[in-house]
């Protein structure tokens, strides 16, 4: 992870969205912070209070509606708390290796964006794939494609690649063998959260 040239793409990047503001910007910057202190890990976790003091927000709404954004546009990967007491979990989405695509002059389609970067993720991964394809594991394309048979959305997709990524496909200590159910019990745990977000007090 190199620390400078993510931060450039980061900038570059920002720099072409229309719909990013200054709040969009702090809020990276304190994620990116926080990420930094600890070693750029996979994922970490975070304090919802921590980090808008950090990036000086506010209300709520600006700091849930911001780190929303920032996942859709696939800058960052956000779990929510399942539970009032435990903090939200994030998982940063590497940047660095993009600045001179972006520096490109604009001679594609927009649509094209989102297939360049996830390109640049399965090629950070390439040397572990055939480890995983060995264990039964599957690597991002493969999930994004189960996902999109099963009509599950495509960002539950990565959210659920990302997280399994992070805790080395290990379900407690015992390692993932069918890793499809899984992703079919996921679907079901969003399907029911969902249904609960709107008496779900976001402490976190």
């Amino acid at each position: 992870m190199n620390y400078i040239i993510h931060l450039n793409a980061f900038l570059d990047k920002a720099a072409k969205e229309k719909w990013m503001v200054s709040y969009h910007y702090s809020l990276y910057m304190a994620l990116f912070n926080t990420w930094n202190k600890l070693g750029f890990r996979k994922t970490f976790n975070i304090r919802r209070d921590e980090i808008m003091s950090a990036a000086k927000i506010k209300a709520k709404s600006t700091y849930y509606r911001c780190i929303k954004e920032l996942h859709a546009h696939q800058y960052l990967v956000y779990y929510p708390s399942a539970q009032r007491q435990c903090p939200a979990t994030i998982s940063m989405i590497p940047l660095d290796g993009l600045t001179e695509r972006l520096n490109r002059p604009q001679n594609t389609k927009m649509e094209n964006a989102m297939v360049s970067l996830e390109g640049h993720l399965l090629q950070t991964n390439i040397k572990t794939i055939s480890n995983d394809v060995s264990n039964g594991l599957p690597n991002l394309e493969e999930v994004l494609k189960f996902f999109s048979t099963q009509n599950y959305p495509r960002e539950e997709a990565l959210k659920f690649w990302y997280h399994h990524e992070a805790t080395s496909w290990l379900t407690g200590n015992t390692p993932v063998q069918h890793w499809q159910p899984l992703a079919h019990k996921w679907m079901l745990n969003v399907s029911k959260s969902n249904n609960n977000n709107e008496d779900y007090d976001q402490s976190f």
